[in-house]
């Protein structure tokens, strides 16, 4: 979240400049199912589409689109299960798209990702070597 309000004495109050919390509230972690009805449609369309593999490591890793855009092969690790987040595609004015590395150290990140996520980027690179040939 952008900013992570730290309720004390009924006050809301934000990170001082050391970014330490104090009292933060306790939250009840809850289990989300992403298989809505409406998530079951949208995987419907997009199946067999050229967004297919796109939308599914998307909604599977909750990755931002412009980390989602500057994936290479090499930052993905099927073997593991993981993909590294190491830079994003952005819109620089008067320089148009590049690839640059993320904001922070913070930034940089591996996710672990579902078989079916690695399925669908091995049927897709599968597919784009082909295209290539």
């Amino acid at each position: 979240m952008f900013f992570t309000p730290l309720f004390k004495g009924g006050m809301v109050e934000t990170r001082g400049q050391s970014g330490k919390p104090s009292d933060t509230p306790k939250t009840k972690k809850s289990v989300v199912n992403p298989w809505t009805e409406e998530a079951k449609q949208f995987f419907k369309v997009v199946e067999h589409t050229e967004g297919d593999t796109f939308y599914n490591v998307a909604i599977f890793t909750e990755m931002r689109r412009g980390a989602l855009l500057g994936l290479r092969w090499e930052d993905i690790d099927f073997k593991q299960g993981k993909i590294r987040v190491v830079r994003s595609l952005a819109r620089i004015k008067g320089k148009g798209l590049i690839l640059k590395d993320v904001k922070t150290e913070a930034s940089k990140r591996q996710i672990s990702i579902s078989p079916l996520v690695v399925q669908k980027l091995l049927q897709y690179r599968e597919k784009r070597q082909s295209l290539m040939q």
